[in-house]
């Protein structure tokens, strides 16, 4: 994972270093991350948690899947479902919104997925404010994914994905800028045109140890129509004892 490393500490580098200082609930969540943990509280490998879920799905191609017509005395055509989800050549997805931690303190989030085929790339960035609670700073949480799509179900108009790769990992807050590396898996599903629904979560390790030291976990619902969709869900960002839990709000367009 040291290439990924490397891209990772050229991606902070953008980011201007910030002097330690105490930064509250934010900083203590950045400098658990940078320290790293070898197990969690209940005894067990962090290796041996079961990693729930996923990334922001593409749009659909519209309408029922091309079907020859049937000839006579020809093999029937296969269902949609035994063909599987089909997958656009390529697609745009973007979502913005807000994140609000138990604890009041607001983050902002924007994501990102452009794909081509089965390969996808993204871009995701929250910038969670302590200021208005306590005055004590701000941190930045990016996570850059690279990684695969494959439709796995098509029935009856509903669809189902499923995504997967890696990230390069940026904390950018009281404590300094940390880069680091780690992973992705992810679920959509559009049960209608008016309906989506997702679910995701990404691990970044910081200390180049193939320990998870920070969680991403969301899942998320979306009701609209085509290509606007207005979400709401719940996200927990979170080391091993410190945690950004609560409820997010946001619009999602895809293209």
């Amino acid at each position: 994972m040291k290439r990924w490393r490397l891209l990772a500490a050229v991606l902070a580098s953008w980011s201007a270093l910030s002097p330690a200082q105490d930064a509250g609930k934010l900083g203590r969540l950045q400098e658990e991350a940078r320290r790293g943990r070898t197990a969690t509280e209940d005894g067990h490998d962090d290796d041996d948690d079961d990693g729930g879920c996923c990334l922001l799905g593409l749009p659909f191609v519209e309408g029922e899947p091309d079907v020859e017509p049937a000839v006579e005395g020809a093999s029937p055509q296969p269902t949609a479902s035994e063909r599987g989800a089909r997958m656009p050549a390529a697609g745009l997805a973007l979502r913005a919104g807000w994140h609000e931690d138990s604890d009041r303190i607001g983050g902002a989030y924007f994501s990102g997925r452009l794909a081509g085929g089965p390969f996808l790339v993204g871009f995701d960035h929250t910038r969670y404010e302590e200021s208005r609670v306590t005055g004590r700073g701000s941190l930045d949480v990016v996570h850059v994914p690279l990684g695969l799509r494959v439709g796995v179900e098509e029935r009856r108009g509903a669809r189902v994905w499923l995504e997967g790769g890696l990230t390069i990992d940026v904390l950018d807050g009281p404590q300094g800028t940390d880069a680091g590396d780690g992973y992705f898996l992810g679920l959509r599903a559009d049960p209608a045109p008016w309906l989506s629904l997702m679910t995701r979560a990404s691990g970044a390790d910081f200390q180049d140890d193939d320990v998870t030291d920070l969680w991403d976990v969301e899942a998320e619902a979306g009701v609209g129509w085509r290509y606007l969709h207005l979400t709401a869900g719940y996200r927990d960002v979170s080391t091993e004892g410190v945690s950004l839990d609560g409820p997010t709000l946001g619009l999602a367009v895809t293209f």
